[in-house]
């Protein structure tokens, strides 16, 4: 073992010094427990996750590189595994680089004591870590397991690295629901005619304030300091998911604007009491049924996303659109950017279920056919704590980030530390005090 982990250590410490420090420093016997599978293709055993095939993994590792373009000249590799998909990507002529990101320091060290690495000494390689590679680059290749063990601080990187798998199955469920939806989209035809476009909101605001208002758990600790908010002459701009409403009726309080995107399954928009909502905007995504739009007392907008869901429409209403990666609080975070608004507060923002809570006000499950039993992951929270989450809430928090990360000029604040940590979007402790 050591003969191996020195030789290997050795060809990194060559064009990696910063990484070998990081190996060297990794102990891994005292965060995993590690197990050699002796086999036809001998592999390891990490936390009960075993990280390759133990029959073939020469053919293992062709199956998973051949969605790759044959004449990929730079490829990247999520997770090194055992070294079987560097091997054989190597022996491509074409490749002019691999990059290979360490997802688990200790993983990747217990791999260097067990087995021999070649590929390390191939100037075409370039090793990185979950610090220096962050996003999803393409072509790219994932050793599966790896998802599995990634440490914390690669969680980020590990979420959208899920999120790219997913994305071809998740486009196939929303076209399978194509033609329902455009269906009610086209019935709305009447109504989007007589609405106002989301865009005559655009640059209203500028260098404004705002309350980015979600139904997470958290929200409840917020209601005093609304109600206070409330009572100044100049309070920031209240932009509200749909779902708050009966949040906001309870406090007595109307929000500026309210967001809306879903289908209304369950019918809860018609049962919202709406009596004070007269000068309150509605902007919306076409989606619902046309009760539901003509139930609204005040002003509406019409909005659509990039989603070919709305392609038919636009082509008959133009109208502007607003990023949504899958949840309300996206199309309302970009309504408060487009309008000019410089300085943004996430309220309940949760995206995982804090003190065994959905959401708040509402009972738990009301606003999710899949219970907070069925919760299948996790995110951190400000704490750096684990909460139990979703698989899509988790792919909404990353969406999200990738949309503060796109728009530097613009200042986001979290005002939880129970929710999920917002990176780009700092814990803004007495949030009142500063607006």
């Amino acid at each position: 073992m050591d003969l191996f982990f020195n030789r290997n250590l050795h060809f990194i410490k060559q064009r990696w010094p910063e990484i070998a420090r990081n190996i060297e420093q990794a102990q891994p016997y005292q965060t995993l427990t590690a197990t050699l599978l002796k086999a036809k293709a001998d592999t390891l055993i990490i936390n009960n996750i075993q990280l390759t095939g133990a029959y073939d993994r020469k053919h293992e590792a062709q199956v998973q590189c051949e969605e790759l373009p044959d004449d990929a000249k730079h490829v990247f590799l999520y997770g090194p595994a055992l070294g079987d998909i560097q091997t054989h990507l190597l022996q491509r002529d074409t490749l002019l680089q691999l990059h290979v990101c360490v997802l688990n320091y200790a993983v990747f060290s217990v791999v260097l004591s067990y087995f021999d690495q070649p590929w390390l000494s191939d100037p075409r390689v370039i090793l990185h870590d979950m610090n220096s590679l962050k996003d999803v680059y393409s072509p790219f290749v994932v050793a599966p397991a790896e998802l599995q063990l990634a440490a914390n601080e690669a969680i980020k990187l590990r979420d959208r690295l899920w999120l790219e798998l997913d994305h071809e199955f998740v486009q196939q469920k929303h076209l399978g629901n194509f033609d329902a939806i455009n269906c009610q989209v086209l019935a709305n035809s009447a109504v989007i005619s007589k609405d106002h476009d989301v865009a005559s909101l655009f640059d209203q605001a500028n260098g404004s304030k705002a309350l980015i208002i979600a139904a997470g758990p958290s929200l409840e600790h917020h209601y005093e300091t609304l109600k206070a908010i409330y009572k100044r002459e100049n309070r920031p701009l209240v932009i509200a998911a749909d779902v708050t409403i009966p949040v906001f009726n309870s406090l007595d309080l109307v929000p500026d604007y309210v967001v809306y995107i879903d289908p209304d399954y369950k019918h809860h928009f018609q049962q919202y009491d709406l009596t004070h909502f007269s000068n309150s905007r509605l902007v919306y995504f076409p989606r619902m049924a046309t009760t539901d739009l003509l139930h609204w007392p005040g002003k509406r907008y019409c909005a659509y996303s990039d989603s070919t869901l709305f392609d038919e429409i636009k082509q008959q209403l133009p109208r502007a659109s607003l990023f949504s990666g899958g949840s309300v609080l996206h199309a309302a975070t970009d309504l408060a950017v487009k309008m000019g608004v410089s300085e943004l507060y996430f309220l309940g923002a949760d995206f995982g279920y804090v003190n065994e809570r959905t959401h708040a006000f509402w009972e738990n499950n009301t606003l999710m056919p899949a219970g907070i039993n069925s919760a299948n992951t996790f995110v951190l929270n400000g704490n750096n704590e684990p909460i139990p989450t979703h698989a899509n809430f988790r792919g909404y928090l990353r969406e999200l980030e990738r949309y503060i990360e796109a728009h530097p000029s613009v200042h986001f604040f979290n005002t939880s530390l129970v929710g999920a940590h917002i990176d780009g979007a700092p814990f803004a402790k007495d949030f009142a005090e500063k607006i």
